[in-house]
């Protein structure tokens, strides 16, 4: 099967990101598996792998993506950052967990988070960027904007928004 790990990395807050590590189908496995069952390692099938990063930043984010094929299960632990300091670890429903309201709106979108210390970007469906802010508001203003279709991205997430 086609089953894919792949990390990425990035230096602006999950606008984008660098792959920095894929492996897939037999560069993957560490046992061979048949019969359809599912595949539970042993320690003896897990390997060390590394990924040596060379970024010369206060920040990055780092994101694990399974590709799955109907093969079987990716299993990933004991992560080691050796050479940085961390200073905390957000978990993926702290941003995840936002809301835009009303939507459609016609002229104030209030955003609903638990944690406003998050990047935040308005664009248009062309990607373009309307506004950038390192701290999501409360509301936002959208008078100035052409009725459309607009994307709000918070951290690596992102929902769409209809302005009236």
């Amino acid at each position: 099967s086609d089953d894919s790990l792949l990390v990425s990395v990035s230096t602006d807050c999950g606008t984008s990101w660098t792959r920095v590590y894929a492996k897939g189908s037999t560069q993957l496995e560490t046992a061979l598996v048949g019969g359809g069952n599912p595949f539970y390692p042993s320690s003896s099938q897990w390997r060390t792998e590394t990924i040596n990063l060379n970024y010369n930043t206060a920040f990055l984010l780092f994101r694990f993506t399974n590709v799955g094929d109907y093969g079987n299960s990716v299993y990933v632990d004991n992560i080691n950052l050796d050479g940085i300091v961390i200073t905390g670890f957000e978990s993926e429903s702290e941003i995840t967990l936002f809301n835009l309201f009303p939507n459609p709106t016609n002229e104030l979108l209030h955003i609903e988070i638990q944690n406003r210390n998050n990047k935040f970007v308005l664009q248009n469906l062309l990607g373009e960027t309307l506004m950038m802010k390192n701290e999501v508001p409360e509301t936002l203003n959208l008078n100035h904007l052409a009725a459309g279709v607009y994307v709000i991205k918070i951290g690596s997430f992102s929902k769409k928004i209809i302005k009236k």
